[in-house]
């Protein structure tokens, strides 16, 4: 039990769903468990990127570790290879934040859940 709430950095949604997956849907593993809330995570996620602008994958894939704002922009730019502007980038991380995708702790932003981490690196 540790090692899922560990695992899951104990986000209820993702707990119940574990618990669920586990005694109702006769999954055997964690591992077989996790993988599932991944691909469900990752349809998520590219669902929420069709029809959006670029940035928010080059974004959404920087984020699976803390990153300030500075190095966001210098990445996003890296990746166009033009720069961008403050108020782009304010929006990119406001709508990803109202979304409930990213969170800004302590002047840093990154990826608001470890599930969502995961399925970002598939991306």
């Amino acid at each position: 039990l540790m090692l899922i709430v560990n695992e899951l950095d104990g986000v209820i949604g993702w707990l119940t769903y574990i618990g669920h997956q586990l005694a109702v849907e006769g999954k055997r593993s964690l591992d077989e468990v996790l993988e599932s809330a991944i691909e469900l995570t990752l349809g998520e996620l590219r669902s929420f990127l069709t029809g959006r602008s670029a940035r928010y994958k080059i974004l959404i894939k920087q984020l699976t570790v803390k990153r300030s704002w500075r190095e966001l922009k210098s990445l996003i730019e890296s990746a166009e290879g033009r720069a961008l502007n403050d108020k782009s980038l304010h929006v990119l991380l406001k709508e990803l934040i109202d979304h409930g995708i990213v969170e800004k702790v302590n002047n840093e932003y990154v990826l608001s859940d470890p599930i969502l981490r995961r399925a970002a690196l598939r991306l």
